[in-house]
């Protein structure tokens, strides 16, 4: 009996001693649970607490940008903003995925330095912001070091200059034919009714949508294309697209591609003259017309003019034949031009451009293809000629535009836009919404608000006409239209008058309005050298194409990193 007594408390011990583990066992995986828990927790509010530190950071640089884009005309000092505007500041970042609501606090602080560089006409801010989120005992902190640069907007990822053709709002090429060699782009929708025979060598891009299109586009082995020296060189320069060695950037790819709804690029805008006034003197820019060599700025002394004396020419500045230009050169009035030209440089207009006949570069680039060695052709091209023409005002072509402007220069064709408070005097500021001056679009009224607004035969003058009177401008030998331009035309405003039939543009065509009256077939070539991404333009020098319209970049973010809080 003492023996199975003995036996049963054993027994008894055992099953005692076996739920004691396993309470025990069962205790440490609820604890370890309870552990495991609690760390998800506090890693899942550490991630929390970085994105809102992120978050807010975002935030910051939105307002910042708010505060930049309306000054994005505003020239050297779009980027000075730091001191007008209050970026820093305390963010609620609420949390609702959890059972209960979880409130981030994050601190936001800013510090700028803004660097103007006045001689070319240039300016970077640089930013270190830092934002600090908390939550409890979870404290979160992160940097970023970002940058904006006022600069030549053939410099952005995205520029207009990489277009054959660009205007800032609806495109219409209405019964136009004939062979566009490069990119086109509006803002708004882009229109190709009866053009059936156009031929597209590159790609169209519309903020609304491509309408119409019926043509077609050259095969990638079309003679007609490889024997044209003016066009873009192959995307692959020896057609063989296996070879990845000759591929080149922003070549042609031998296809078309349409995009609706495409992002439109930043438009550059020609600010205070005197920017570029500064640029042109400190850089030592010139134009060589007749022998003679004039430095810097047009119109700055009282004998500088068309010739017609007074004021009402005053800062005329008139190039028939034989002209050079080297680097950024300034006329305070209009600039009437034609013939031959020759030299690296652009020519920026205080008020009106006016192309009066056919415009020709004495050493055009040129582009064999196939191209063995298309690294030497780029070389050889980089100290051919390239001319830019950028009006402040309006680019008109040819002496026909009276006959269709007063009625067509004028809502709903052309449209309201963005002005620059420099455009004042000009005429162009109608308006103004949250600080922004805006033209009203109508081309046809009296232009100039503060300064004199009589031509030299004594008449008013409309926003397209010259300051000569029509006797004086008729005297310089204007063509009825045009059929040749080389290089870069821009308008901060409207482009505007005729062209011959067979028109051909080698380079680029850019403005925010566009009223061309169109005869026969048109021929656009772009110049590759303006290329943001090309080869060429990276080996075409520091100081061109840099001399056209700046714009303010898109922020970039140099550095992120989290710091200890």
């Amino acid at each position: 009996m003492k023996t199975k007594s003995s036996n049963q408390g054993f027994v008894l011990t055992g099953v005692m001693i076996l739920l004691l583990i396993a309470a025990i066992v069962g205790g440490a995986f609820l604890f370890s649970a309870r552990n495991s828990f609690a760390t998800i927790d506090r890693w899942r509010m550490r991630d929390e607490c970085l994105l809102g530190a992120q978050s807010c950071l975002e935030r910051a640089k939105y307002r910042l940008d708010e505060a930049i884009q309306p000054r994005k005309t505003m020239g050297i000092a779009a980027l000075d903003v730091l001191s007008a505007t209050n970026v820093n500041g305390n963010y609620l970042w609420t949390n609702t995925s959890g059972i209960q609501n979880q409130i981030f606090t994050a601190a936001v602080t800013i510090v700028g330095t803004y660097i103007p560089d006045a001689v070319n006409n240039t300016s970077t801010l640089i930013l270190t912001n830092t934002a600090v989120c908390t939550n409890g005992g979870v404290v979160r902190k992160v940097q970023e070091i970002t940058r904006y640069v006022y600069e030549s907007a053939v410099f952005s990822d995205d520029s207009v200059f990489d277009n054959a053709y660009y205007v800032d709002q609806m495109a219409t090429f209405n019964g136009v034919n004939g062979d566009f060699n490069g990119e086109v782009r509006a803002f708004g929708d882009i229109d190709f009714q009866n053009c059936n025979s156009l031929k597209l060598n590159g790609d169209v891009y519309a903020g609304g949508t491509v309408l119409n299109y019926s043509s077609g586009n050259y095969d990638w082995y079309a003679l007609a294309y490889l024997n044209n020296l003016s066009a873009r060189p192959l995307l692959y320069t020896d057609r063989n697209v296996s070879n990845t060695n000759t591929y080149w950037p922003q070549g042609y790819s031998g296809t078309v591609n349409r995009y609706s709804g495409a992002e439109p690029p930043s438009m550059p805008y020609i600010g205070p003259l005197s920017d570029y006034e500064m640029c042109a003197i400190s850089t030592t820019g010139t134009i060589t017309k007749g022998g003679t060599t004039v430095t810097g700025v047009w119109g700055d002394v009282a004998s500088e003019n068309a010739g017609y004396g007074g004021t009402n020419d005053a800062g005329c500045l008139v190039l028939t034949n034989g002209t050079r230009i080297d680097g950024v050169f300034v006329a305070r009035g209009d600039v009437y031009i034609k013939g031959t030209v020759s030299g690296q440089g652009t020519i920026y207009s205080g008020r009106n451009i006016y192309v009066i006949g056919n415009l020709s570069y004495s050493n055009p680039p040129s582009w064999v293809k196939p191209d063995s060695n298309p690294f030497n052709t780029a070389a050889i091209n980089a100290g051919k000629d390239f001319i830019g023409l950028c009006a402040k005002g309006n680019v008109i072509l040819g002496n026909d535009f009276k006959s269709f402007l007063g009625t067509l220069a004028k809502s709903p064709v052309t449209q309201s836009q963005a002005a620059d408070a420099s455009d004042l005097s000009l005429g162009y500021v109608t308006s103004t919404s949250n600080g922004v001056p805006y033209f009203d679009g109508d081309y046809t009224g009296t232009d100039g608000q503060y300064h004199n607004a009589v031509r030299t035969d004594g008449t008013q003058r409309a926003f397209y006409d010259p300051m000569l009177g029509d006797a004086a401008f008729n005297a310089l030998g204007v063509s009825a239209s045009i059929s040749r331009i080389d290089g870069v035309v821009y308008a901060n405003h409207m482009l505007a008058g005729t062209t011959a039939n067979g028109m051909r543009l080698n380079g680029s065509m850019v403005c925010r309005d566009e009223i061309l009256k169109r005869t026969g077939n048109l021929y656009l070539n772009w110049d590759i050298r303006l290329g943001s991404r090309s080869r060429e333009f990276l080996g075409f020098g520091t100081g061109l194409p840099s001399t056209l319209p700046r714009t303010p970049s898109i922020l970039r973010t140099l550095k992120w990193t989290e710091l200890t809080p």
